[in-house]
């Protein structure tokens, strides 16, 4: 299914990106800045705070853990435990349960709970990019 933008037809990921690349540094700017980054940060903060609130957790180990990687190229943001972390093993346990353990997820509802405020922000990012046209006249290089 491909969606249309402005006479652009983006059928996958990799067009996404390279069409992400193609648009005016102000744009990508703010998209990063107003959607991307401050929706990454908030997956992270909720992830944080489901795992201090679960009773079976007794280590921080798998709370430090909890990071995100950036990417203002592509604008694309990865939330995941980070791979130098010693409870990058344990987490899906954690987060999906063992036969001995049951589910405490902390990460898939944390990027869930984002979605729609996700929206909101590139909304705003539109709306912001918008204004910045319209005060230097519409002329990105």
């Amino acid at each position: 299914m491909a969606a249309r933008f402005n006479e652009a037809s983006i059928s996958g990921m990799r067009e996404l990106r390279a069409a992400f690349k193609r648009l005016p540094d102000v744009t990508r700017d703010r998209l990063n800045d107003i959607a991307t980054e401050p929706t990454a940060r908030e997956v992270v903060r909720n992830a944080r705070a489901r795992i201090q609130s679960s009773p079976s957790i007794q280590t921080r180990a798998l709370l430090n853990g909890v990071d995100l990687s950036m990417s203002r190229a592509n604008g694309r943001a990865k939330v995941g435990i980070r791979a130098d972390s010693p409870a990058r093993k344990r987490a899906h346990f954690v987060e999906f349960g063992t036969e001995k353990m049951s589910a405490e997820p902390f990460m898939i509802p944390s990027a869930e709970g984002e979605r729609a405020p996700y929206l909101q922000r590139c909304r705003a990012a539109g709306r912001a990019i918008e204004r910045d046209m319209s005060t230097i006249g519409g002329r990105f290089l």
